[in-house]
């Protein structure tokens, strides 16, 4: 079973109309276990809405004590005649694409991965219980 642990969000203001940036930190634990986390980034002034985001997956050491490796799953989120969509995508379109100890895949690796099914299953509970995300899309 997966749960996320939803962090207060961070907000910013566009450099070039003032909107409103929206960012998140999300933990996510699958039978209370940490399992991964994920960054979202949304603009108030987008059209049409795009949540991005980067799913990180956590490898952790045979002691359950370190984390040995993160893989991260660049994607993003959007409406489309009410379903929510998801796409993989490059790592060059990534905002977080800089982040240090993760190696953050390309869309075919992504496409092509073992746990593709966990990051889709995580994208799942995010348009389903993350609440920034879903009143995002509703407003």
């Amino acid at each position: 079973m997966i749960t996320i642990e939803f962090e207060a969000p961070k907000f910013e203001k566009c450099n070039c109309c003032n909107a409103k940036i929206t960012q998140l930190t999300r933990f996510v634990y699958q039978d209370n276990e940490a399992f991964a986390y994920y960054y979202a980034k949304f603009e108030d002034h987008n059209d049409p809405k795009v949540v991005e985001c980067l799913v990180v997956l956590c490898e952790w050491d045979e002691n359950n004590e370190e984390i040995i490796k993160k893989t991260g799953f660049p994607l993003k989120i959007w409406v489309k005649d009410d379903n929510y969509n998801i796409t993989l995508t490059d790592k060059d379109e990534c905002p977080w694409k800089n982040i240090p100890e993760v190696e953050i895949l390309d869309r075919e690796q992504s496409l092509n991965h073992l746990q593709k099914s966990d990051v889709f299953h995580i994208t799942d509970h995010i348009v389903g219980e993350d609440k920034e995300v879903i009143a995002y899309f509703e407003n």
